[in-house]
């Protein structure tokens, strides 16, 4: 189904979707909006059969709404859909914690989580703030641009330099345990996943040192999970293009021979 899951539709998906059949996207933002009308405040972007809860929320709506609006796809009213999500965004009902806001993480011991991988989700909100921020400035919403803008770097707060990992961290600032709070992955995996802020996510790091640790990552560890797809893109930011041409080739295409 297109509306499964929109943590994995967004990094594999509908990218493609867009390109190929940009009338097809229109009619999944529309359905999105659809159901945003009737079911507001809340968002719904995993109609999932096969979930004891058949609905989660929405993760990544603003990065789809952002990526037709690039590609100039037409039959979807964007400022209709920026606006929903705004205030599903600013309501109570919405799936962050107000600590991501306030303290901008989410504590592993943040109540309002309940222990669902707050660190993973602190890196996973910031891309959609981004996104929504983004939008807000092409339809000429300052308000919006500027609002969530300050989120998009919220990632930055559970960076451990020490380490050279994310990490998550208690309510009071200090560390917690090094490689829990994360989903399907640890620190370690999710080092690069913030494709929003690609050069201040390298400069965490020192771009050649990054480049380095993207390559041993991809070449020995990696399971390709949604989040990592993005890894191998990143040197071309640190001016290594043919680093991820070599990624690509060499470590990427190949594990496709044997399907």
């Amino acid at each position: 189904s297109y509306l499964r899951s929109d943590w994995d539709m967004s990094r594999g998906v509908y990218q493609l979707v867009a390109l190929i059949d940009p009338e097809v996207f229109a009619h999944i933002l529309n359905t999105y909006q659809a159901q945003y009308d009737r079911d507001q405040p809340r968002f719904y972007c995993n109609w999932d059969p096969f979930s004891a809860s058949g609905f989660s929320q929405t993760m990544f709506l603003p990065d789809f709404a952002l990526l037709a609006s690039l590609q100039g796809i037409t039959g979807v009213d964007y400022n209709k859909l920026k606006n929903s999500l705004t205030n599903y965004y600013t309501s109570a009902n919405n799936y962050y914690p107000p600590n991501f806001y306030n303290l901008r993480y989410i504590p592993s011991d943040d109540p309002y989580n309940q222990g669902q991988n707050p660190a993973s989700r602190t890196l996973d909100y910031a891309v959609p703030m981004s996104a929504l921020s983004i939008l807000g400035k092409r339809l000429g919403d300052s308000t919006t641009e500027n609002y969530y803008y300050q989120f998009r770097t919220n990632y930055m707060n559970l960076y451990d330099a020490a380490n050279q990992q994310f990490r998550t961290k208690l309510s009071n600032g200090t560390w917690g345990t090094l490689g829990s709070d994360f989903f399907e992955g640890n620190g370690v995996d999710y080092r690069f996943a913030a494709p929003q802020d690609p050069y201040g996510l390298l400069g965490l790091y020192g771009p050649s040192n990054a480049v380095s640790l993207i390559d041993s990552y991809l070449r020995s560890q990696a399971d390709y999970n949604d989040y990592q797809l993005i890894y191998m893109w990143l040197p071309i930011f640190a001016d290594r293009a043919d680093e991820t041409e070599n990624l690509v080739r060499t470590t990427y295409i190949p594990r496709f021979n044997n399907l």
